[in-house]
């Protein structure tokens, strides 16, 4: 036997479950904008292979606008460098990583520096300056299985440096300096192989900054 249900209680479950359904794809909602807001994003700051082709027929080394970008000091005082504002900050202290993710939160490129004395071990376990000291643009040379190709010299604010390309199981620009007794390197690292040209303009952009400390 059943009994009716009186039109008031239907009205309210009506209610209750129109309510529940709006309650769900609010939250839903707020949600997807979290996810989307704190999901970071590939900055619009690489420069078009076209604009790259124009700057090289001019003689010129790719770079980039920096006037937004954020100034890393060292807290120790020994440097500081500019960075762009996608990139993430991580490392430990004296031993900054720079990391731009795309909107999936996978690495894309990595840019990390140490400045330590020569003699510490912490440079690679070798005299690397002495290794490429007096290699010529596009000679070779293998350290640890590694194979170094150097690309040209730089100057990192009055400082000489060497500017190597490896292409083997990693992709990236490393830039060492001689420092009175201390070893300055940059390593430019990307993660999928073809972007070293693409992201090439924003560590030339990058070095072009730093500054060493009184």
């Amino acid at each position: 036997m059943s009994f009716p249900i009186p039109r008031n209680t239907l009205l309210i479950l009506v209610i209750l479950a129109a309510i529940l359904v709006v309650a769900l794809f609010a939250l839903g909602f707020v949600s997807s904008k979290s996810a989307k807001e704190k999901a970071p994003s590939v900055p619009e700051i690489i420069l078009s292979e076209e604009e790259i082709i124009k700057q090289r027929a001019k003689g010129i080394t790719p770079t980039v606008d920096v006037s937004d970008w954020k100034v890393y000091t060292d807290p120790q005082g020994k440097y500081s460098i500019s960075v762009p504002p996608q990139f993430e900050q991580g490392g430990i202290e004296g031993f900054p990583v720079f990391t731009l993710y795309d909107d999936k939160g996978t690495p894309r490129a990595e840019l990390r520096i140490t400045f330590v004395p020569r003699d510490s071990g912490l440079s690679g376990g070798v005299d690397i300056l002495s290794l490429i000291h007096g290699l010529e643009a596009g000679e070779k040379i293998e350290v640890y299985d590694t194979v170094y190709q150097l690309i040209r010299g730089v100057s990192i604010d009055g400082c000489w440096a060497s500017q190597l390309l490896i292409e083997e199981d990693v992709f990236a620009y490393v830039t060492y300096c001689g420092k009175q007794d201390n070893v300055l390197t940059f390593f430019f690292q990307v993660f999928a192989r073809g972007d070293l040209e693409k992201y090439e303009p924003i560590y030339n952009s990058a070095l072009a900054t730093f500054r060493f400390g009184q």
